[in-house]
């Protein structure tokens, strides 16, 4: 089972040994008895996947700025840190709990449990003011009993345009601070979307800005 380079989309899973698959970040192997874990540090400066095969472990370092390659001009760069833990008597989930921790020695974690709900695994990018309120009441309602506040996170869809910016609201929304406010009426924490790299003006004012594919 390997990871994935920016998130699971439900497509981790364990699989058959095949060399042809690339696995991101680091990978586990388990044969019903004994788990095995190869990976990289956390916060490498490449992005680095794994082979794994009959005849052994391939790691790749892919230290490409962009489309781009890198010109050290005499400097020295850490690629990264791979690291290897065997594991036994424990479960494959175990295993991994614990490798997870090898591999990120000072780990960025929540006060609390971040939990609630996202209205992208429904609207995709088709939802509103009235529609959002819906959802908050339906998870203030769920956790009305919890000290910890859930979050009510608004995907695409708020903004003029799909998937882009500017990051202005639509007329399905109007104005923001109303919306967020409504929702922390309701002892719900509001949070939002927005992906600051994609900007539909600016990349028509500043093509040059634009990463080269």
């Amino acid at each position: 089972m390997g990871d994935k380079w920016e998130r699971s989309y439900g497509d981790m899973e364990w699989h058959s040994l095949n060399g042809e698959i690339y696995m991101p970040w680091y990978f586990l192997a388990n044969n019903g008895k004994e788990t095995i874990g190869c990976g990289v540090m956390t916060a490498p400066n490449s992005f680095v996947s794994f082979e794994y095969d009959p005849s052994g472990c391939t790691a790749w370092f892919d230290v490409r700025n962009g489309a781009m390659g890198v010109n050290l001009n005499g400097r020295t760069l850490l690629a990264g840190v791979i690291v290897c833990e065997h594991y036994s008597n424990m479960s494959a989930f175990k295993a991994a709990q614990c490798f997870c921790k090898v591999m990120c020695e000072t780990p960025r974690l929540p006060k609390s449990p971040v939990y609630g709900s996202n209205n992208w695994y429904y609207a995709y990018g088709k939802s509103s003011y009235d529609e959002i309120m819906t959802d908050t009441d339906i998870i203030a309602e769920l956790t009305r009993e919890n000290q910890n506040m859930p979050f009510m996170v608004i995907d695409d869809g708020w903004q003029v345009n799909s998937v882009s910016g500017p990051w202005q609201p639509n007329e399905q929304y109007g104005n923001m601070k109303k919306v967020a406010n409504g929702i922390k009426y309701r002892n719900v924490r509001p949070g939002i979307w927005f992906r600051p790299l994609h900007d539909t003006e600016i990349e028509i004012a500043h093509p040059e800005w634009r990463l080269k594919k």
